[in-house]
């Protein structure tokens, strides 16, 4: 079986983009940034219980960026709705 090779540049682009079937992403990141981003995880969670919800949104991002399989993610997401719930005025002025 041939590889695929791609011939437009949308299709150029999303095979550069998107890993090999042999690559597993959760591989690639390293145990210190899996600690790292736990911990970031965990400040989140700690600064989101205090009320301080751009702080915790902040502390995910950053967990985000250097695990992507990270529990912030969800963290980020779920945050990310309550905030478009609650404060209408703030995502549509």
């Amino acid at each position: 079986m041939q590889p695929f090779k791609p011939k437009g540049m949308i299709e150029q682009h999303l095979h550069a983009t998107l890993p090999s079937s042999d690559e597993d992403p959760r591989q690639a990141v390293s145990r210190e940034d899996r600690l790292e981003a736990q911990r970031l995880y965990e400040a989140g969670n700690a600064e989101r219980k205090q009320g301080h919800w751009a702080e915790a949104q902040n502390l995910y991002e950053q967990a985000v960026a250097l695990d992507a399989s990270s529990p912030a993610a969800a963290a980020r997401q779920m945050l990310e709705d309550i905030m478009a719930y609650r404060c209408k005025d703030y995502y549509n002025p």
